[in-house]
Order: C-alpha cells, then structure tokens, then sequence
C-alpha cells in the first residue's frame, strides 16, 4: 500500500501542473516582470489615485499634453496614438516631427481649442491609458470602461495651486517616470532642467517692469490671461518682470480690456497656439480699446508659442529664454 503512494502523490501533483491555462501562465509571468520593475505603482491624478499593475501598453495623448515631458524622459516610443494636433511647429521642429509621425484617431475640438476624444474611440483603439484633461474626456466614463486617465495637475478642475515654479515640472517629471516604471530617466531630466533653470536667474538682470500673458488664438474673440498659479508665472520671474495678475491665485481666467487697462502693464506678451506672429499681434490689437494699452504704444508686445510655457513641462524653460531673446530686440 505505501508503494502506491508516492506514485499517486506524483500523478496528482502532475495534473495539477497540467491544469495550468497558457493564459494563467502568461497572467503569471506578466505579473512577475511587472514586479521586478517595481509595480504596482501609485499616483494621483486630480485627486484620484491612479494605480497601476504594470506598465501601460498602449497610450494615446490628447494634443500636446505631456508630449514633451515624455520626451525629455526618453519614452514618446510608449507613446501609440495621439488624437488633435500639437503645435511646437519651429518653436520645437524635432518634437513636431515625432508628435507627426505618430498614427491619429478621431477626435474634436472644443472651447478654446482644446481636444475632444469619446469614450467609444478610446475603446476601440484598444488604450489603456489616456494622457490628456477632463474637458477632453469623460472620466468617469474612461474609468468604467477600464482605461486610465493621468491629467497634468494644472489641467485638474479642481486645480488651485499656490505660486508656480520651476519644481511643478520637476513633479510632472516624477509622475511620469513613475507611471512607465522609469524613475532613473526622472532624475537625469530634473538634473537637466535644474542647471537650465540656474543659468536663467543668473542671467535675469535689472527690472523691467510688469506684464500680463495673454493666450491668444487665432480668431480669438474674448481675452484670457495667466495668473500666479501658471507657468508664466517663474517665466517672468526669469525675466526680471513682475506678473500684473499675480493676485489671481487662478492659472488662467477670462479678462475685460477694461481691467487691462486699468492695470496697463508695462509689457504684454502674446502666447500663440494656431498663428504666426503676424496673425497673433493682429488677432490681438484689433480688440477694441488695445490701441490705448502703454505696452501698445511702446512696441512692447512680445510673441511667444504657447507650448513654450503652460502647463508645467520641460519646454517652459525655452520659454523663458525665447522671451528674454524677443524683449532685448525692443
């Protein structure tokens, strides 16, 4: 009876191996690789925490969004689909070409230029991960539907950060490369931004004064300025200018002519989305009452692309130096 034992013992063992799908297998050893990568990870997106088993295997960014802070960390190649269009054109050539190359789904295009994607798209591109911003998608329907949404904090509805600086693209960074299992690529690109970010206030120079920065679109029919919260925010800080609108804890916020006026800053610069400079300073002196700003008067309205600047990303820093360049020619 005891010789029967081992043999049996042995038999089961085997069935219970062959009992093993391919699919839990696969399920098994797709765990285990996610786990020597160091998941599941964990960050918060507007408030929300976002987990994530492994790493994403297909993403799709809305517009521009996050585009250049995934290339600074050395992962737009994670990147599958994109929906809309990015506009870093000449201020970026390389990135553009990239961004152009990736394969686009249907998308539309809403209030102030911001990118539309439905659920059902998102679907049946198969993504399970949505780099973009609420007034693009419906969250809730995303997450029900089982894909992931990581919004840059500044694009949260509920966003209310305090004054903005160099550090807020430092915690993009940190997301990101958390997100795709990469935190040594978040540390060579916070080193790179740091020694760009120092050389800038070594360079700032005397006082010149106050400005306000006005997103400006083509066809733009009402005016938007930047608050304290935005980027442009250490942008002009870099630049020896003191913010008109640094008492609006707002990142961006609609504006009368009226109140420019009243505050005639001593500067005005013009972030541009879908328009040469051309098109963006006549978009912007045809608003009734623009003739009689000080900065108008002066010729001291700058130009500079909007991806330059907001929200927080690695290209805010060109920004800043591209608007040191346009204000020595005045």
């Amino acid at each position: 009876m005891r010789r029967l034992i081992v043999p049996i013992i042995a038999a089961v063992v085997l069935l219970t191996g062959c009992g093993t799908s391919a699919a839990e297998r696969a399920s098994q050893a797709t765990s285990a690789r996610a786990s020597a990568q160091g998941y599941p990870v964990e960050v918060v997106s507007c408030g929300i925490p976002l987990r994530l088993d492994a790493p994403p295997s297909k993403v799709l960014v809305l517009g521009e969004t996050g585009f250049s802070n995934l290339a600074a960390l050395g992962l737009v190649d994670r990147v599958a689909l994109r929906a809309g269009v990015a506009h870093f054109d000449s201020a970026a050539p390389d990135l553009q070409a990239t961004y152009d190359a990736i394969p686009a789904v249907d998308a539309g295009r809403g209030e102030n230029g911001a990118v539309i994607l439905s659920t059902e798209v998102a679907l049946k591109a198969g993504v399970d991960l949505v780099i973009g911003y609420d007034k693009g998608v419906d969250r809730e329907a995303l997450t029900k539907a089982g894909i992931k949404l990581y919004s840059p904090e500044a694009y949260c509805p509920t966003y209310a950060g305090g004054k903005a600086s160099w550090h807020l693209v430092e915690e993009e960074l940190t997301k990101l490369a958390t997100i795709f299992g990469r935190p040594q690529n978040a540390r060579r690109a916070i080193d790179d931004l740091r020694a760009k970010a120092d050389q800038l206030r070594s360079q700032a120079g005397a006082a010149r004064g106050s400005a306000a920065a006005l997103y400006m679109p083509a066809g733009a029919t009402k005016l938007r300025v930047y608050g304290v919260s935005s980027m442009i925010q250490p942008i002009l800080e870099a630049n020896a200018l003191t913010n008109a609108y640094a008492d609006n804890t707002k990142r961006v916020f609609d504006l009368s002519m009226e109140d420019l006026l009243a505050r005639n800053p001593d500067w005005i610069v013009l972030l541009s989305s879908d328009a040469d400079e051309e098109q963006t300073l006549k978009t912007f002196t045809s608003f009734n009452g623009a003739a009689q700003l000080k900065a108008v008067e002066r010729n001291q309205v700058v130009v500079i692309p909007f991806v330059l600047t907001d929200p927080p990303n690695v290209l805010s820093v060109k920004g800043a130096t591209m608007l040191s360049e346009k204000l020595k020619t005045k």
